[in-house]
């Protein structure tokens, strides 16, 4: 699927492969259906560019996806401040506390709770960890094969 004339795509084209890309991850499509699709497209490229477009693409998802998080919580933060000075002008403080508090659980200001360490939780802590080890490999083995 090599292209063989030696030429190699504009930018603005790699954005758009890099978008298709990005739009057949989010739909579910696996790699090997990625590749089929840029054959079916006409890409005329390597399995390796398409890989290249794959890992683009999902650093793209990744850092849309932080900073969607990042926006909520300012977002959430704000909508708190406002609702917090409207009670404090209506001097109504029973509401303002319960604004006060959620906004500082949402900047973590909050005292960690405290949690009982038993060698039971321990024990149940660290299978957890292993099977959710043990999928990430098994996915990624899965990925690297198709």
């Amino acid at each position: 699927m090599s292209r063989g004339n030696g030429q190699r795509g504009t930018k603005a084209e790699k954005r758009r492969r890099v978008q298709k890309v990005r739009h057949m991850i989010l739909s579910g499509f696996e790699r090997g259906a990625i590749i089929l699709a840029a054959q079916q497209l006409g890409w005329n490229v390597s399995d390796r560019t398409v890989d290249g477009y794959m890992a683009t693409a999902r650093r793209g998802i990744e850092q849309s996806s932080a900073d969607e998080q990042s926006q909520e919580l300012a977002l959430a933060k704000m909508r708190l401040v406002d609702l917090y000075a409207k009670e404090m002008a209506a001097k109504d403080y029973r509401g303002a506390l319960p604004v006060l508090r959620e906004y500082n659980e949402l900047c973590g200001l909050h005292a960690p709770k405290r949690v009982e360490i038993t060698l039971d939780s321990v024990d149940a802590e660290i299978a957890r960890l292993e099977a959710e080890v043990a999928a990430e490999t098994a996915s990624r083995g899965s990925a690297s094969e198709a």
